[in-house]
This record gives C-alpha cells, sequence and structure tokens, in this order.
C-alpha cells in the first residue's frame, strides 16, 4: 500500500513538473524594418506546433512591445499589421525574440491622399476608418477584420483576444443570423 501512494505522490509530482515545463513566456518588440521605429497596436498570435492550433492572441503595446504567458513549449508566433508583410517564427522554450522586424508592403498607387489614423481609440473603444483605406479594398468583412488589432480569423470564424466571438451590430441593429455578415462587404463599410 505504501509503495503504491509512493507511486502516485511520484506521478503526480512529475506531471506537475511537465505542466509547468511545458508552458513559456514569449515577450519581443515589433519594429519596422526600414526606420526602426516601434510598430504599435500590432497583432500577435501563437499557435501551438505541429497542428497550429490557436492558443492565444495579444496586440503590441504603444512602444511595440509585447509579452504572451502560458505559451507551448514549441510553438508558432505570427506577426500582423495592416500594411506590412506577416512574419511567421517558430519558438522553442519561450523567452525574449527581441525585435521582430516587419517589412513594409510595397504596392504602386497612383495617386496619395493622406488622412487620419486608420485605427484609434476613443472613449467607445477602437475604432477603425475602413473608407478609403486599404481595409475598404479588403476581399470579404473576415479578411478585413483580421488586419485589425485584438481579432484573429481562419477564414471562416472571427475570434477578439480574450473576448471569444464577436457581437455584431450594423447601424445600432444587432446582426444575428451569420448570412447577413456575408452580404456585407468592406467597401460599403465607414467605421469598425
Amino acid at each position: 500500500m505504501k509503495r503504491n501512494v509512493l507511486i502516485l505522490v511520484t506521478s503526480l509530482l512529475g506531471m506537475v513538473s511537465q505542466l509547468a515545463s511545458a508552458q513559456c513566456v514569449v515577450k519581443g518588440k515589433i519594429v519596422d524594418q526600414g526606420t526602426g521605429s516601434p510598430l504599435p497596436y500590432t497583432n500577435v498570435v501563437v499557435y501551438a506546433l505541429p497542428d497550429t492550433t490557436f492558443v492565444k492572441g495579444t496586440t503590441g503595446g504603444d512602444d511595440g512591445s509585447f509579452e504572451i504567458s502560458e505559451v507551448p513549449e514549441e510553438a508558432l508566433v505570427r506577426v500582423s499589421m495592416l500594411g506590412y508583410e506577416s512574419k511567421e517564427c517558430k519558438v522553442v522554450g519561450g523567452g525574449d525574440m527581441g525585435n521582430v522586424l516587419l517589412t513594409a508592403e510595397v504596392a504602386a498607387l497612383k495617386e496619395v491622399v493622406v488622412k487620419a489614423d486608420a485605427v484609434h481609440f476613443d472613449n467607445r473603444g477602437l475604432v477603425a476608418n475602413v473608407e478609403q483605406t486599404p481595409l475598404a479594398k479588403m476581399g470579404t468583412l473576415n479578411d478585413m477584420l483580421g488586419q485589425l488589432p485584438f481579432i484573429t480569423t481562419d477564414g471562416n470564424s472571427v475570434k477578439v483576444f480574450g473576448r471569444g466571438v464577436p457581437i455584431y451590430y450594423v447601424d445600432n441593429r444587432r446582426i444575428l443570423r451569420q448570412g447577413e455578415l456575408k452580404r456585407i462587404v468592406p467597401s460599403q463599410i465607414k467605421k469598425v
């Protein structure tokens, strides 16, 4: 009987230590490769390897820094921001990724119109101006939403970091049927 209890206690301690060692912390700072300046509000998403299952996500702070805890031992970190090429990095054992350099996407433009920031915070929360921005040219509503801070998409579903599935309102009317959302194209949207 004493031997069985000892084996059980040893097994439990081994499992606890494996769980503690399997969870890591990943941190870093996202910067523009060309200028070296920090990129605020950049999406950072962690996927478990080898199957790339979504684990969690966050958004970089004002200074471009981020920290995500409870990351699996082997993970894929995807960093993305509108106007920049997405970057994926394999991380083993967590740690400091240092400066994560994002390269600006190059596009030939016929003319340039300078407007206020596309994404900003106000008293209602995060507001993204879609009208007359690259967001309005995205293919589908999900594609456009996937470019916004604090949001991730997998093609079919949309998730808000730390909140789950979003609740949709169009002109202050709640949308209850997902079919209605498929008819909305980004070029018809003024703000999100």
